[in-house]
Parts: structure tokens; sequence; C-alpha cells
């Protein structure tokens, strides 16, 4: 499925005062494209250099377009862990990551019971393959 995604508008901040924390943040972001069309836009964070923490990763997932509203899409959040050689990524409830009112948002469990929470977590993996930003974070002495 990654192969016929593509990833446009890609861009990172690093955030000295983000929402409180007094640690730096680096936030980055995108929008994913399948066959030309939008799928999902996503949000990663990530306190600098700070791996142990892990990122989180906010995806948002539906129909995109004239005529459609936050309604249309579905906000799937996930915490990336990197305490293995493989990241685990572990559903969270979408409002407690940002909280943005681009979709309806879920608990963790009412996000398992949706089919869009598995295109979720592949998006996920994807995105800690292409997004350039996360790409430098996550492989940080892994060897990814």
């Amino acid at each position: 499925m990654a192969e016929d995604l593509t990833f446009t508008e890609l861009g990172s901040d690093i955030y000295e005062d983000f929402e409180g924390c007094t640690e730096p943040v680096c936030v980055a972001h995108g929008d994913i494209y399948r066959a030309g069309a939008p799928l999902a836009t996503y949000l990663a964070r990530w306190f600098e250099g700070d791996r142990q923490r892990g990122l989180d990763l906010q995806i948002t997932l539906g129909e995109w377009g004239t005529g459609t509203t936050w309604q249309n899409r579905h906000i799937i959040a996930f915490h990336a862990s990197f305490s293995q050689p493989v990241p685990e990524f572990i559903l969270v409830d979408s409002d407690a990551v940002w909280g943005a009112e681009l979709g309806n948002t879920y608990s963790a469990a009412e996000a398992q019971q949706y089919a869009v929470s598995t295109l979720a977590r592949e998006l996920a993996q994807a995105i800690l393959l292409r997004d350039p930003a996360v790409v430098e974070f996550a492989s940080r002495g892994v060897g990814l």
C-alpha cells in the first residue's frame, strides 16, 4: 500500500514554547495522497533529542474537498514507542494529542472498532519511513 502513496507539503518546525512545554518540541506535518486524491493529513510531535519519550502521531483520514467538513473525517492517534528495535504504535485518545478540529475524535477503545484505524496504522508506519524529520528522529541509534 505504501508504494502508491504520495507525500506532499512536508514540513517541520521546532517550538521552544509549545502549549506550555518547557522543553523544545518538534512538529512535522504533511498531506498524503493516493492515486492523486487526498487521503490523509498528519501531525507528528516529539521532544527534541529525547527518543525515549517516543513520538505522538495524529492522522486525519476521510473525505476532503468541496462540500466536506470535519464531520466527514476521522482522527486516529498513536503513540510510537521506540523501546524495541521495531517501533510499536499504541492507539491513544485522538483529542489527547492535539485536539485539532479536523475531524471526529475517538478514544483509543473507540478507534479500535473502526476499520479506518487499520489504514491509519499503515499510514503511521509509512510516515515513519517517508517524512524526513520523522525518519531522522526515529532512526537515531537504531539503524532503520
